[in-house]
This record gives structure tokens, sequence and C-alpha cells, in this order.
């Protein structure tokens, strides 16, 4: 293994061991979770991202108990399958407005469950100043970069 090869092994193992330990601040090992937003476009970025977030839930031993995308959310199906665990959202690309579909489903998502703990993953955060809507009292923001 080269200097620079073991440089990037030690860097992806610092960023995976914060990333694990801030994701078990906001998620229970063991619990059941809803995953809203999965990735149904061929963007790789956002497949990685999601791909991370499947390993993170494994390392947790995690279960998804709901999953669905943009297209086919339903609140009270969400709600029957995952009474009380966190709500993870895809996010990919952004926070903000830059692709309003997708940003419409989280604040439909934060508005349907104000009191459920949820994380957002997201590579940056465009467009908005502030929130768009009221946090859960439980929100996560796992954000890349900070607002560009």
């Amino acid at each position: 293994m080269t200097s620079s090869s073991s440089a990037m092994a030690d860097a992806i193992a610092r960023i995976s061991a914060r990333s694990l330990s801030a994701h078990q601040q906001a998620i229970t090992a063991g619990s059941t979770v809803a995953f809203v937003d999965f990735p149904q476009h061929i963007n790789a970025g956002d497949l990685l991202i999601y791909r991370s977030q499947r390993n993170l839930l494994s390392a947790m031993v995690a279960r998804i108990g709901y999953g669905c995308t943009v297209t086919n959310y339903d609140a009270d199906v969400l709600r029957a399958k995952v009474p009380d665990g966190p709500i993870l959202c895809q996010g990919g690309g952004n926070f903000g407005d830059r692709w309003p579909i997708f940003q419409k489903l989280r604040e439909r998502v934060i508005r349907d469950f104000p009191d459920r703990p949820s994380c957002n993953y997201h590579r940056a955060w465009h467009g908005y100043q502030e929130m768009p809507c009221a946090p859960p009292k439980r929100y996560t923001p796992a954000i890349r970069t900070s607002r560009s």
C-alpha cells in the first residue's frame, strides 16, 4: 500500500467513525426506521449516498420498515409500518429550492411528523436563508458542505 492510499484509507476510516457516531446519537441501535426518497434516478452521487446510509444502518443493526420514492410517499402507510422510529430523508444534492419536487416532499414529511426524529442527508444547503418550515423537535441535518 502506498503512502497516499494509506492516507486515504485512514481518512475514510475517520470519516466513517465520525458518521457512525453522529448517527448513533440520532438513531437507536436496532430500531426500525422509515426511508423517504429512495433515489430512483441515475445520479451516481445520490446512489452512493444511499449505499453509505444502508451501510451505516447495517452497522447499527437498524431495519428499514418503510421506504418510498418522491412519487409514492404515503404518511398513513409510514405511520403504520414505523409507528415511532426515525424518518431518514435521502436529500441528495441539496436542501433548498434547487429541486422543488424533492424539497416539497421533505417539507411535507416534516409537517406530517413534527414530533418524529428525522435525519436529512444533503451534500449542501441551497436556496433558503432559513428553514422553509419548522423542523421536527429532533432534527439532524447531515450536510457535507456549508451553505453554498
